[in-house]
């Protein structure tokens, strides 16, 4: 987007989106396929020799976290163009939204619930946004730069 919108060429800036959308798409799915088949190797990885517990909770988080990441990619995608068409402010709502979602249910759930709750208010943190923000980009006022 400020590529294109600082070449004065701003109607090739929605093609641009849409192309890089597929892709992060594509990547995040790919990437999400990855982590959750991986998810045992990244723990042990970072975790070394931690008690079972540890790596089993690590691993329930990267497998729920992994069914959501291409979510994550795809609100990456909107805040480039947000961001490269000056409208900062945007995704400053974005992670205010996700950080609400997933903080307070975490905060709220996880002694009952369990690092699972935590991994899912992040999904759905990620969702939320992606909703949001693909929202205000089909508003007419946001469509171009």
């Amino acid at each position: 987007m400020a590529h294109n919108t600082g070449a004065g060429n701003r109607a090739r800036a929605p093609d641009g989106f849409r192309a890089g959308l597929l892709l992060l798409a594509c990547l995040g799915f790919c990437l999400s396929c990855l982590l959750r088949l991986s998810a045992s190797a990244c723990v042990a990885l970072v975790a070394g020799n931690a008690p079972p517990a540890v790596s089993e909770a690590g691993e329930k988080y990267l497998r729920l976290t992994a069914l959501f990441h291409t979510l994550c990619f795809i609100g990456n995608a909107f805040v480039g163009w947000y961001r490269g068409s000056g409208r900062v402010g945007i995704p400053v709502w974005g992670t205010a939204l996700h950080m609400s979602i997933r903080v307070v249910p975490s905060s709220l759930l996880i002694e009952g619930v369990g690092i699972e709750t935590v991994a899912l208010a992040t999904g759905m943190g990620w969702c939320c946004v992606v909703v949001f923000l693909n929202g205000l980009f089909r508003l007419p006022i946001h469509k171009s730069g």
